[in-house]
């Protein structure tokens, strides 16, 4: 399987592209200057077409903070999103990135 692994700061979306089985990595990017007229939308649309050629079979995201609920992978629903949104005290400046790159992919995918 492969799966498009996001990490979406304040400023910028980092990506990679990785097989499950192997742990290789089939492709990687990094977008720059979000909030200077581009959104995480655009950007995951810029980064959805550099992996146009690829399978995706999932998507993952980096939170920079869970707070104490969420210490290890989840799947994302609306009420995780709820959650995380409570939890942006804790990281001003990334959690709403992180959140908005989560809402984009659900849009996408």
């Amino acid at each position: 399987m492969q799966i498009l692994v996001i990490n979406c700061g304040s400023s910028s979306l980092k990506y990679q592209v990785v097989d499950s089985t192997s742990g290789a990595s089939a492709s990687r990017g990094r977008i720059e200057r979000i909030g200077d007229g581009r959104t995480h939308v655009d950007a995951l649309g810029e980064v959805l077409a550099a992996v146009a050629d690829f399978s995706i079979d999932g998507v993952g995201h980096r939170v920079v903070h869970g707070g104490e609920r969420f210490r290890q992978a989840h799947r994302i629903d609306d009420q995780v999103i709820t959650d995380l949104e409570a939890l942006v005290p804790l990281a001003p400046l990334h959690n709403p990135a992180n959140i908005a790159g989560i809402r984009a992919a659900r849009d996408a995918f």
